[in-house]
C-alpha cells in the first residue's frame, strides 16, 4: 500500500511540475517539464532550447541578495 501511494504521488508531481520562470522548458533532447509557472509561457529561442519567458511586465525583487522576477 505505501509503495502505491508512492508512486501515485511521484506520478502526480510529475503530471503537474511547472519550470519557473526564465527556465529551460524544451529543446531537442530536453527531458523535463514543459509547462510554465503562470505569467509565463515557454517559448522557442531555437531547435535546442525554449525557454519560459514573461507574457507581461515583470517585477524584480531582491531578498537576501537573491534576485526573482514576478509577473505583474
Amino acid at each position: 500500500m505505501l509503495l502505491s501511494l508512492v508512486a501515485f504521488t511521484a506520478l502526480l508531481s510529475a503530471a503537474f511540475a511547472q519550470n519557473v520562470g526564465y527556465s529551460q522548458c524544451g529543446g531537442i533532447d530536453y527531458e523535463g517539464p514543459t509547462a510554465c509557472q503562470d505569467g509565463f509561457a515557454c517559448t522557442a529561442i531555437n531547435p535546442w532550447y525554449s525557454q519560459c519567458l514573461s507574457t507581461g511586465p515583470v517585477t524584480a525583487t531582491t531578498t537576501s541578495g537573491i534576485a526573482t522576477a514576478t509577473p505583474e
